[in-house]
């Protein structure tokens, strides 16, 4: 500027022209943002306008230069350094100038995980049973939510974070593998669980005792099945030695083990259990003999030699002085407790006396057996009231050889009914056979009697073809009615209660009296009512004091 007469005046300024601000957009790189990379831009652009001053701003809080984040100013740009799941949110830009202002933002989203998995089981159990129903849980943080897939047996079982088990089975149990995976960043982590599944074993334990060389004891103890097997062990025996499922010991037969309970302890995850065994010696015994004929006519004799012990014993036979050992006349049963016997002639069982022996580790018991011809010990008869029907019976001696038995009669003959005529009879002076019983039998039944006449009645025993001794001869008719044995007389008697039947009354040598209106008729006989019996009036009965 110039004044006349004046000197020069002039000044230098700085003329700015802004263009207003149009079309301000954001843009990231890399596009991807994960977690654990070195950083990611922001940076914006538009489509004209000039800017003076711009301002960032994360969830509407200002950005300042950090370690965290790096301003560009003149790269129009937004560092965030090593970014992590906590970046995630919106990010704005605001650009101004004199005349005109722009913001624009974007929402970022940091992509992390799986974190941690977490595994959980419902419910909550150190260990399942077979049947129980229970479900495994599996998840993590991280972003996009991660992908759970479940391993089992190295194969996927499920794609679902939740794995549900209805009825599981012990084959189900073992490590199950949870893993989680980032569909975006690909990224995976896994994590494991061990599922424990048992079942009981069948039933309960299950003790025995066995012979070992018929020296040595061998103890077992069993409880089968179950996952896993129960633990089983003697303590009582050794404190060392034990067994999964089947155990047995073996010790030395004592006689401290004679008659002692020894207990076997059956350890299991679901339950403890136990059995106890007792070792025993053989007890006294009474040998049981039968007598049979068999197809080809020869007698046998079957001797049968159980004494209770255990473990159990093992019968030892001789004849004589001579061991028993199978063969034509001989035969001994597969667990030796029977020995058969077999001879056409009885006098040739008569001849030989017989020894069994049973024996287990801690003790034996011997028996002598000496065979008896055909023979009855004692006999009774008893006689309806009417007497018109009498019951014989008879006892034999346990020794004795039998396969049958004559029933002889002597007296008129017994009454026959005549479909077309009256009743008839006859008489004789001798023993005749009116029966013939099995070796088995002890009882008959003789009708019809003719209870005005009198007759006399006999069994003779028979082995095969040779009879023995006669049984005692009764007779009955009028005036020689059985009578009941009377006690004899004592310092000191009791008063019985009245209520005593025949039964209580005919303990000894006579038989308790037959039921006359159980035996089976014709039905022509049934057309006669049968008497029932009557007991005696009631006695006293003598006791010694």
């Amino acid at each position: 500027m110039v004044k006349p007469g004046m000197r020069k005046a002039s000044t230098t300024f700085t003329l700015k022209i802004f263009e207003y601000i149009q079309s301000l957009t954001l843009s990231s790189q890399p596009g991807l943002i994960k977690e654990g990379t070195e950083n990611f831009t922001l940076q914006h652009s538009m489509l004209q306008g000039v800017f003076e001053q711009q301002i960032w701003f994360f969830n509407g809080i200002e950005i300042k230069n950090s370690s965290h984040y790096l301003v560009k100013t003149q790269a129009n740009s937004l560092v965030i350094l090593r970014p992590n799941q906590n970046d995630t949110g919106e990010y704005a830009v605001l650009l101004t100038n004199p005349f005109r202002n722009a913001t624009a933002s974007q929402n970022v989203s940091v992509r992390y995980g799986p974190d941690e998995p977490t595994l959980e089981v419902h419910p909550i159990q150190s260990f399942y049973l077979a049947g129980d129903s229970l479900n495994l849980s599996c998840q993590a943080n991280g972003f996009p939510q991660p992908v759970a897939e479940w391993v089992f047996g190295g194969k996927i079982i499920s794609q679902k974070g939740v794995l549900n088990l209805a009825n599981v089975q012990t084959s189900q149990g073992g490590v199950y593998t949870c893993r989680l995976v980032n569909e975006d960043t690909k990224e995976s982590r896994q994590k494991n669980m061990n599922l424990t599944v048992y079942e009981r074993p069948v039933g309960n334990p299950e003790c025995l005792v066995q012979s070992v060389n018929a020296i040595n004891l061998q103890y077992h103890c069993g409880w089968v099945g179950g996952t896993p097997q129960a633990q089983l062990s003697f303590p009582e025996l050794s404190n060392s030695s034990s067994g999964a499922g089947n155990f047995s010991l073996t010790v030395n037969a004592s006689d401290s083990l004679n008659g002692k309970t020894i207990q076997c302890m059956a350890e299991h995850p679901v339950e403890q259990n136990k059995c106890n065994i007792t070792a025993s010696s053989p007890v006294a015994f009474l040998p049981i003999m039968r007598t049979t004929v068999d197809s080809g006519g020869k007698i046998v004799v079957t001797i049968c030699c159980f004494s209770k012990a255990s473990p159990k014993a093992v019968v030892s036979w001789f004849s004589g002085n001579e061991t028993v050992i199978n063969g034509s006349i001989y035969q001994i049963s597969s667990n030796t407790s029977q020995l058969m016997i077999r001879h056409y002639n009885v006098s040739n069982f008569l001849l030989q006396n017989y020894t069994c022996t049973c024996r287990n580790p801690l003790g034996s018991k011997k028996r002598e057996i000496q065979l008896q011809g055909p023979s009855i010990s004692d006999s009774s008869l008893f006689p309806n009231q009417n007497g018109t029907i009498v019951t014989l019976t008879w006892e034999v001696p346990s020794m004795s050889v039998v396969t049958g038995f004559d029933i002889q009669m002597k007296g008129p003959d017994l009454l026959s009914k005549n479909r077309n005529g009256p009743l008839t009879k006859s008489s004789s002076n001798v023993y005749r056979t009116i029966q013939q019983k099995p070796g088995s039998a002890r009882s008959t039944d003789i009708f019809f009697l003719d209870p005005k006449l009198t007759y006399w009645f006999q069994v003779i025993p028979k082995a095969r073809m040779t009879n023995g001794e006669p049984s005692k001869i009764h007779r009955i008719g009028p005036g020689h009615q059985p009578r009941y044995p009377v006690p004899r007389p004592v310092d000191k008697v009791k008063n019985s209660q009245p209520n005593i039947t025949a039964n209580n009354m005919l303990k000894g040598a006579l038989k308790s009296p037959p039921d006359y209106n159980r035996l089976q008729k014709t039905l022509s006989e049934k057309s006669v009512s049968l008497p029932a019996f009557i007991p005696p009036p009631p006695t006293r009965l003598a006791t010694t004091v």
